[in-house]
């Protein structure tokens, strides 16, 4: 059940504007020349209704609710207006005669001193009066809160029913969202193939050319049984080690064979690096769109190195196929099983996912181990 407090705030906080808009419009529709300003001001009131929609969709927050998602103005917008604008005097009177009136029988026995105590339409003008109407002005209060927290029920209702975008904007909203997705994910590949090649090209280069370099010296040097001989041929050594790294560095962050020879090609080079036989079948029987075969390719090395730490397997079957414009990938191992969805497969999720596809994984206690990877293709 809602917090009293929560209701009574979201009341207070939203019937401002209903409230001096349907005083102004009462104050005008009154009689002579001033009902010629009724409609004026009842458009005006219309019209900052319309604007401050936006802030009654998040105004719902206040009720431990979710916020309202944005929508155009429209029709039902109006209609939520105007519905403030009819509730807002009754709304004033009950939450005044449910405080105020409350209050003033609650403190009936203090106040008597200074003559007879009106809460409404009642009068409290003696001391036994004033002690009978402490009861039931603690009644008052009790039932009015909870009046209060069925109206600010009434209130989200309606906000959630008349200010929610109609089924096409959140059609709109998710194909936009899905699209501009798709786009930051094309950003980011773009940008992982620069640093791809600035390192190839750059970094790499130079190492290579230190390499060969220290290796002119070491032949320079060789038989010399110098410390410069030593620290020459230490360095080529650790020269050696650094290209070798920076390559799985490079391989990782953007692999030049899913560029050159596609998926398939890229799939044969995961079997020939992983230390555990890989026994994989492909049926692709045309080139992916990038991000499609990226995606595809990280899913695939993720879980083959999965296996190749944890799962003490002896083999892994490895199956993609491409039909009815939906890619599946399958990896399943003979190993131990009792894989959880840690960072590295958690993560390939979400990219999965950012594609419009989804991950799944089966690993019961003694295996097997299969993760199953569906993305649609356009």
């Amino acid at each position: 059940m809602l917090a009293p407090w929560r209701s009574v705030a979201y009341l207070a906080a939203r019937l401002p504007l209903p409230a001096v808009g349907a005083l102004l419009v009462l104050l005008t529709a009154g009689g002579g020349w001033t009902i010629a300003l009724a409609v004026p001001i009842l458009l005006a009131y219309l019209t900052a209704a319309t604007f401050a929609a936006p802030f009654e969709r998040r105004l719902v927050t206040i009720l431990d609710r979710p916020p309202i998602p944005p929508a155009r103005p429209q029709l039902k917008t109006v209609a939520h207006a105007a519905i403030g604008l009819v509730a807002a005097p009754f709304e004033c009177l009950f939450l005044a005669g449910w405080s105020l009136g409350g209050l003033a029988l609650v403190l009936s026995p203090a106040l008597l001193g200074e003559g007879p105590v009106a809460a409404g339409v009642v009068t409290v003008d003696t001391a036994a009066e004033a002690w009978i109407a402490v009861p039931v002005g603690i009644v008052i209060l009790a039932v009015g809160t909870y009046a209060t927290v069925g109206l600010a029920t009434v209130h989200a209702f309606l906000a959630r029913e008349l200010l929610s975008p109609t089924d096409g904007e959140l059609q709109h909203q998710v194909t936009e969202l899905t699209s501009s997705r798709l786009r930051l994910i094309d950003a980011f590949d773009v940008e992982r193939r620069r640093i791809e090649r600035d390192l190839h090209d750059g970094a790499q280069q130079q190492l290579v050319n230190l390499a060969m370099t220290l290796d002119l010296a070491r032949i320079e040097l060789e038989g010399s049984d110098t410390e410069a001989e030593r620290l020459v041929d230490q360095a080529h050594r650790q020269a050696t080690s650094t290209m070798r790294e920076l390559r799985d560095l490079i391989h990782g962050i953007h692999p030049p064979v899913l560029a050159d020879r596609g998926l398939p090609g890229a799939i044969e080079a995961l079997a020939d690096r992983s230390p555990l036989p890989i026994h994989h079948t492909t049926a692709l029987p045309h080139r992916l769109p990038e991000s499609i075969e990226t995606t595809a390719y990280f899913v695939l090395a993720e879980a083959l190195a999965n296996a190749a730490k944890h799962s003490r397997a002896e083999q892994v079957e490895l199956s993609v196929q491409l039909e009815d414009r939906t890619l599946t990938l399958e990896v399943s191992d003979d190993g131990r099983g009792g894989a959880r969805p840690k960072s590295g497969l958690a993560g390939l999720g979400d990219r999965v996912a950012a594609v419009g596809g989804r991950l799944t994984l089966s690993s019961p206690t003694g295996g097997p181990t299969i993760i199953r990877a569906e993305i649609p293709c356009p």
